[in-house]
Formats: C-alpha cells, sequence, structure tokens
C-alpha cells in the first residue's frame, strides 16, 4: 500500500514556453490543456510518476530487501518496523533502484535462519516514508531527464495537429488531393496511450510494468 503524504509542485513534464517555442505559435487557452493530457499520457505509457513528492509506503512480507514503487528515490526520512524507527545507519539504500535493505546491528527486524544470521523484514506492518522523483520543467533546478521532456513536447505536437492546428499532421501517412482526396493515418499502437513512435522510444527506457 502506498500514499501520497506530500504532493508535487507541479505535474506538467514540459512547459508552455517550450510548447511555444516547438510549434512558432503564441499561447492560446487550450495549450495548458495539452500539456496536461500529454504529461498523463507519458506517466500512462511508463506506468509510473515523474513529479517529486512524498510517499508513506507500507509492507507486510519477509524480505531481505524492501523494494520502493516509486523512483528515483531522493531521500528516506523514517524506516519503522512494527512501530519501532531502524537506525538510518543500519540502512543500505540503492536509491536508482529503490531498493533498502539492512545490514546492522541486531533490532527488530533480526532473525536467525539456519546456519547464519539473515536479517529479514519481518510480516505485519514496515512503513517506509521517503521522497522520490523529479524536479519537473517548471520547478526550480529541474532534474528531469531532457529525453522525457522531448518525449511529452513530442505528444503535444501530435495532439495539437490532429485538432486542425498549424501545419501537416505528423500522423498522416499519406495525402491524395486528385478528386475527392483521402488522407490515410498511421495506425496507432494498443496500448501506447497515442504517443508517437518517437515518443515511446525515448519513454521506453523509464517504463515499470511491475
Amino acid at each position: 500500500m502506498i500514499q501520497q503524504t506530500v504532493p508535487p509542485l507541479s505535474t506538467q513534464l514540459t512547459t508552455l514556453q517550450a510548447v511555444q517555442d516547438e510549434l512558432g505559435v503564441d499561447s492560446e487557452p487550450r495549450m495548458l490543456g495539452l500539456v496536461n493530457q500529454a504529461s498523463a499520457a507519458c506517466c500512462g505509457f511508463c506506468g509510473r510518476s515523474f513529479a517529486r513528492a512524498t510517499w508513506a509506503e507500507t509492507f507486510g512480507c519477509v524480505s531481505e530487501t524492501l523494494v520502493l514503487s516509486r523512483l528515483p528515490v531522493v531521500s528516506v526520512a523514517s524506516v519503522a518496523c512494527n512501530g519501532t524507527v531502524v537506525d538510518p545507519a543500519d540502512l543500505d539504500l540503492d536509491a536508482e533502484a529503490g531498493l533498502i535493505r539492512q545490514y546492522g546491528a541486531h533490532g527488530p527486524n533480526y532473525e536467525y535462519s539456519g546456519l547464519w544470521e539473515q536479517r529479514v523484514w519481518r510480516p505485519s506492518r514496515t512503513v517506509v516514508i521517503y521522497t522520490a522523483g523529479y524536479l519537473l520543467p517548471n520547478d526550480p533546478g529541474r532534474t528531469l531527464p531532457d529525453d522525457v521532456e522531448r518525449a511529452c513536447l513530442e505528444m503535444v505536437k501530435a495532439l495539437w495537429f490532429s485538432s486542425g492546428s498549424g501545419a501537416r499532421d505528423p500522423g498522416v501517412r499519406s495525402d491524395s488531393t486528385e478528386g475527392i482526396g483521402t488522407t490515410q493515418y498511421r495506425d496507432p499502437i494498443p496500448g501506447a496511450f497515442g504517443l508517437p513512435s518517437m515518443a515511446m522510444d525515448m519513454l521506453t527506457p523509464y517504463r515499470r510494468l511491475t
């Protein structure tokens, strides 16, 4: 179980100024909505949130390692097992992978297993309070990878052109103006949230499928 305790400063994976510069047009009222839609599509495709926030995640199983569900981990405020706070010096954190291991002195999570001592997370209730995610382009000191923002911009462009704005729609596969005229569009990829192929390529390394 996971609960957000401190929300992000913003959830937009790009800025209105970046969109205006990309499209070469002035800001319009609907442009912010397109940014929000594109940001949501990128997060949906990746199965994760990119914005930095604080979370309280609860575990209830025996394991040598706790696997946090929000990445990248910026800091861990506390780990409490059955109400007992674990000494931070006893914790080994892999921030990029979101893994927490305990290796310190005997404490509330110490158990003897077989012929050697093995520290595991006991069942019942282990609560981790931590901050994870990126600072987005609208946040001071942004840390969001550039390819994630570029993917969002590509999605904004696709939404913009599909609404009949601007120049040629990049989703058009072929066009014929002779006679009545026909227009053929590229087929959408199932489960891709309508993202252009370039955006999917950029976002694939950030996907979480579990």
